[in-house]
């Protein structure tokens, strides 16, 4: 007669690694959702805080009929409006555009278990001002 070999507990293994990599998979699924969420958020906030700071004209400029902006008051702008949505990020002006970068964070809801506490995203988004009207540029 035959003797069967030994294979108690491998069932067991095979089931605990599966479904380890399946939790894992649905992890990356769910948490890299969030993360494109995520950006997609900062994105526009960074472009609307762009926008806002790029229709601070100068009022001499306006006189001139050549609006220019006004690189303090958009930068001033700019902080208010990041500091009143509890963002933090930085802004500066370049010849006529205004620049800014948005960084934002959000916990992990499955990928803790492995260590990724949280997801961290930084954008930066750009608008001009062309004859008082503020137009996005994609970066």
């Amino acid at each position: 007669m035959f003797k069967r070999a030994q294979q108690d507990g491998v069932i067991s293994a095979f089931f605990v690694i599966t479904s380890a990599l399946i939790f894992l998979c649905i992890g990356v699924v769910i948490d890299g959702g969030r993360q494109l969420s995520l950006q997609m958020d900062a994105r526009y906030k960074a472009q609307e805080a762009a926008q806002f700071g790029a229709d601070q004209l100068s009022r001499e400029s306006l006189y001139e009929s050549n609006p220019r902006v006004d690189n303090v008051a958009a930068i001033e702008a700019v902080d208010s409006f990041l500091t009143s949505r509890h963002l933090s990020g930085k802004v500066w002006v370049d010849n006529n555009t205004v620049y800014v970068t948005v960084s934002e964070s959000k916990p992990t809801l499955l990928l803790s278990i492995i260590g990724l506490n949280s997801i961290t995203v930084t954008v930066t988004e750009a608008a001009t001002d062309l004859m008082g009207v503020a137009k996005g540029k994609e970066i």
